[in-house]
């Protein structure tokens, strides 16, 4: 998992992953797995990494989720928040609410996968907005939620993809099944 890379090579001093309440660039486009249900499978697939937490202050608020409101929020107030993104997100950070307001609150870790593990002052040319941009490269996992997602609509399973804690809650939440076999697909975590 590219949290636990993160917090090994001491990129940052602490790395919390966020559960969106409503990731509502993903929400206006298909069905997303419920908050709670997203949050339960970021605490099982981090449990067992050193450094990394989850935090559900975007559930508590409640509405849409917006990393600017998450970053000005009083938990936050007192911190250097980075701003951890895979380079695919990177392009489009120009286009997130109030981008620009936020740009001059964080600084933004991109993660390459890559090998060597490098922290290097690269800045993405594909921004409009100056963005403080630094770059982390981490080992390739070749495994994506979208392939999770795919696996078990096939009726393949996610073993060997995800923990088996993680793999309990998609089978007990019947999650990602084929609608056809009669149960509810959702779609995308966090």
């Amino acid at each position: 998992m590219v949290a636990g890379e993160i917090a090994r090579y001491g990129a940052v001093d602490e790395v919390l992953l966020v559960v969106a309440n409503d990731p509502w660039q993903k929400s206006s486009e298909r069905r997303v797995t419920p908050a709670p249900v997203r949050l339960e499978m970021a605490r099982a697939a981090v449990a067992p990494l050193v450094g990394v937490g989850v935090s559900d202050i975007e559930i508590r608020r409640g509405g849409p989720s917006y990393t600017f409101d998450t970053v000005t929020a009083d938990e936050f107030a007192s911190d250097d928040v980075v701003l951890v993104v895979g380079s695919d997100t990177a392009r489009r950070l120009d286009g997130w609410h109030r981008a620009a307001d936020l740009a001059h609150l964080v600084e933004v870790l991109v993660v390459d996968r890559a090998t060597d593990g490098s922290v290097t002052d690269q800045a993405d040319p594909s921004t409009a907005i100056p963005w403080r941009l630094a770059r982390l490269a981490v080992p390739r996992v070749d495994v994506s939620s979208t392939m999770v997602r795919a696996r078990v609509a096939e009726g393949l399973g996610a073993s060997g993809l995800v923990t088996s804690e993680v793999d309990r809650i998609i089978v007990e939440h019947r999650l990602y099944a084929s609608e056809g076999a009669g149960s509810t697909r959702s779609l995308g975590h966090r």
